[in-house]
């Protein structure tokens, strides 16, 4: 049997995603319109990495939180699922246990039954 990785979620961590991504769509709105506002960055400026930085970092940051949230879970999702393995392996040699100790009791009743006949 192979253990198969499922997806799992996180309705609270969803919405909470949700919610910042809003917040940050609208902050970068606001900074364009205050940018276009002002007339920046200039025609004649190529480097406008100051512009866009500051709300880089703030999806960053969400991205880590999340990918914080995402590590403890998968790492609880991998222990159970690893528990439910050895759980179905456990299962499976016991009964081959239980197989092999039937054999086992056949093989001594016929030998019984040969030393008796003798």
């Amino acid at each position: 049997m192979t253990p198969t990785k499922s997806r799992f979620r996180i309705p609270e961590l969803d919405d909470y995603v949700t919610k910042q991504l809003e917040k940050i769509r609208k902050e970068v709105l606001l900074n364009a319109e205050a940018y276009a506002l002002c007339n920046q960055p200039p025609p004649d400026n190529t480097n406008i990495k100051s512009y866009w930085r500051e709300d880089h970092h703030k999806i960053e940051s969400l991205l880590n939180e999340v990918d914080s949230h995402a590590q403890v879970k998968t790492g609880i999702d991998e222990v159970i699922q690893h528990k439910e393995v050895t759980e179905q392996r456990l299962r499976a040699v016991h009964n081959q246990q239980s197989v092999a100790k039937g054999k086992e009791h056949d093989i001594e009743a016929k030998l019984q039954d040969k030393k008796t006949a003798l």
